[in-house]
Order: C-alpha cells, then sequence, then structure tokens
C-alpha cells in the first residue's frame, strides 16, 4: 500500500513538472518550506514538507520541488499555555504566543480545559471559570469543588464536561454550573489520566490499566492491562479509536479504542515540567521545559516550533481544532 502511495507521488512530481532542456523535468516551484520539514516518504530522504510540496533530491543531492500535489490539512493551528497566572494564546501552531490575561488564580491544583477558540474552563482549587472570548476575561461558574493532586476536568462542549476528584466522577450538562456524580468507586492512585471525546465515550489511565466507558463514566471495562506507568504521562484520545500516551521518553499509538499499542517514538524528551496535546491522528503538541516541539504524523518524529515558554510546575498546554 505504501509502495503505491509513493508512486502516486511521484506521477503527481512527473505531471507538475515541465520539461527543460534535453528532457529533463524541471519544478515548476523553487521554494520549499526548509523550516521545518515534514512527513518522510522514503529511504532515500525524499518528503513533503508543511505546505504540500513535495521535495525531492537527485542524485547529487540537490533539492527538486514541485508544486503542491498534496493540499496540506492545516489543523489544530490554536492552542493556549497556562504558566503560574499567566494565560498565552497562539494561532500558528505555537510559533508565536500572546498574552491573553496574567490574571489566573494558581495553586497546587489546577485544571484546564478548552473546547474551541473561544470558549475553554478552568478549576483553582474549588472554584470552576469559563471563559469566552478565548481567556482574556473569566466568569465563576461554581464553587465548591472537592479537589486534590488526584483530579481531572475535561469538557467536550461548551455545555457538557467532567471532573474527576479520587475515585469520584462528576458530569456537567449546563456549563459547570451544577454537576451529577456518575460514579463513586474509581480507582485512583498515584498516577492516572483521564481522557473524554464525548459525553459518553471516555478513557482513563489508573496505573497499569487504561480503561473505556460507553456511559458517560458511569461504568469501565478493562481495555488493557500492564502498562509501563510514571509521573511523567499523558493520555490523550482524539476519537473513539485513536489515543496516544506517553510515558517518560516513549509515546505509544492506539487505533482500537487501547486493547492494542504500538511504539511511536522512545525518543520523547522528558522532565519534571511536560504538557502534551493532540488534536488529530495526525497533528500534536508536546512542550518539553521552554521547548514547543510539533508532529504532523502521529508522533513518529517532531519538529521544534519555539523555545523560550516559561515554564513550572503549574502549567498546562490545550490545542484544539
Amino acid at each position: 500500500m505504501k509502495i503505491f502511495i509513493y508512486i502516486l507521488i511521484f506521477l503527481g512530481f512527473l505531471f507538475s513538472c515541465t520539461k527543460g532542456p534535453g528532457g529533463i523535468y524541471e519544478p515548476t516551484s523553487t521554494e520549499p518550506n526548509l523550516d521545518s520539514l515534514g512527513i518522510v516518504i522514503d529511504s532515500l530522504g525524499n518528503y513533503i514538507d508543511s505546505l504540500g510540496n513535495v521535495v525531492i533530491f537527485d542524485e547529487n543531492g540537490n533539492i527538486l520541488i514541485v508544486d503542491s500535489v498534496i493540499t496540506p490539512i492545516v489543523s489544530g493551528t490554536i492552542g493556549f499555555y497556562r504558566v503560574d497566572n499567566n494565560l498565552y494564546k497562539t494561532t500558528n501552531s505555537g510559533v508565536n504566543w500572546t498574552l491573553q490575561t496574567d490574571q489566573i488564580e494558581y495553586n497546587t491544583h489546577n485544571d484546564m480545559s478548552f473546547v474551541n477558540e473561544s470558549n475553554g474552563y478552568y478549576r483553582s482549587d474549588d472554584e470552576l471559570y469559563k471563559t469566552i472570548d478565548g481567556g482574556v476575561s473569566w466568569t465563576l461558574q461554581y464553587t465548591g469543588l472537592d479537589h486534590s493532586e488526584y483530579s481531572n476536568l475535561i469538557f467536550v462542549d461548551d455545555n457538557t464536561g467532567f471532573y474527576k476528584f479520587e475515585s469520584l466522577l462528576y458530569k456537567t450538562t449546563d456549563s459547570g454550573v451544577n454537576w451529577i456524580l456518575q460514579n463513586q468507586d474509581l480507582d485512583y492512585g498515584n498516577e492516572y489520566n483521564l481522557s473524554f471525546i464525548s459525553d459518553m465515550v471516555g478513557f482513563q489511565r489508573v496505573e497499569e490499566e487504561i480503561l473505556k466507558t460507553i456511559d458517560g463514566g458511569v461504568s469501565w471495562i478493562v481495555q488493557y492491562q500492564n502498562f509501563n506507568y510514571s509521573e511523567y504521562s499523558n493520555l490523550i484520545f482524539v476519537d473513539e479509536e485513536v489515543g496516544f500516551y506517553r510515558v517518560d521518553n516513549n509515546l505509544y499509538k492506539t487505533t482500537n479504542s487501547g486493547v492494542n499499542w504500538t511504539l511511536q517514538n522512545d525518543q520523547i524528551e522528558y522532565n519534571t515540567h511536560n504538557d502534551m496535546s493532540f488534536v488529530n491522528e495526525s497533528n500534536g503538541y508536546y512542550r518539553s521545559d521552554e521547548e514547543l516541539y510539533k508532529t504532523i504524523d502521529g508522533g513518529v518524529s517532531w519538529t521544534l516550533q519555539h523555545i523560550g515558554l516559561d515554564h513550572s510546575e503549574y502549567s498546562n498546554l490545550v490545542f484544539v481544532e
């Protein structure tokens, strides 16, 4: 199948070129996006750059470029990064960041979730806040949430969200104004992650197990056991089948709801201050201290997007579709 795809790409290359002197095909475009090498398509190092150009090397190492044969899917360019009191926003995949506010309350127990470019939520201890202007201003939605270091806040749309506190899972359907207890017997330990992709379907990791719910968190079934785990981990599902799990240097991917996992990369940089966000099966980001990286091939390869992010243990990174 891959060979067939490469043949199509190569044919596209030929038809997109014009014949030059001596019958040699010449590219119709001459400026590849060398700042962000895209998807490598063969063992020779030929690749598709982030602008959709097929970049092919000749036998002397010179670059041949054609006009865009494949239109790249521009996705996940908008993101938010909170560190301490400050919330930043990017609209160009993390290359540049703009301060939205420097008045975010923070403490040892914080969560943040954005559902689109405008609407988002964050929790500070027992208080839940909402924004409808991309984080510039925030209004108090709820006071009285139980909280500890073992908690997660996730909104799947502007109305529906989930909040896990130790063994308790709550759900809201009115933007956090009211919360209903879904389950009070969830396992939890020092290390766990929570990810919901709809009002009914969600996943969580509790130490070495991956679990799934299809009824909004009321019941859970084990999908996978014996996973490595540590405090440096992230679990992110982008739909009911596709998910990513990072633990230390390793990034794994599943395409069958967590039943099987494939190692994508074992060179992920990690430390005490890490964040990761995927917006779909291909596009994702992770932060390692002050550096932000992006992938467009599901975590197989990563390119540096930004250097110089402030960082601390009180931080969140969220990219939206």
